[in-house]
This record gives structure tokens, sequence and C-alpha cells, in this order.
């Protein structure tokens, strides 16, 4: 009736998980190398932390590349 595990363009459900935690962030609070900062990431408030010891001011756009609880882990935009 219902296909709960149905993918997308032959993609697995665990990389389907994996891709909804990557995207293009906005840094509101300074990320400085570890260091939490603060995001904002698609509507909603994140702490963010820079996975190759850079740093950020807020207004830069950053790209989200994971998450571990309540923290997303970013690195320079891809622009």
């Amino acid at each position: 009736m219902f296909n709960l595990f149905q993918t997308t363009q032959g993609q697995s459900p665990l990389r389907q998980r994996l891709q909804n935690w990557c995207g293009e962030a906005i840094v509101e609070r300074a990320i400085a190398p570890r260091q939490q900062g603060r995001v904002k990431f698609r509507g909603s408030y994140w702490f963010a932390q820079c996975i190759d010891g850079s740093s950020f001011n807020p207004g830069m756009i950053v790209y989200v590349t994971g998450r571990e609880e309540l923290t997303l882990f970013v690195t320079a935009s891809t622009q």
C-alpha cells in the first residue's frame, strides 16, 4: 500500500539522509578554529563548527557538510 522505503533516483536511504545535512548556510555568530559559532541553515539557527580550522565572520556563506547532535560542520562555500 505505502512504500515507506522508496528512494529517489536510485539513492540509498542512508545517502538521502546524509544529503539532508548538506547545503549553504549564513554565519550569524563568528566561527573560530576549535570554537562553535552559529549559522542559519534552512530557516533554523544551529551551532556550527569549522572542520578545517578556518574562521568565518557574520554574514559569510558557508557550506554544511554534516551534523553531530546539535552542531553542524561547515567549510568555506564552494562559490
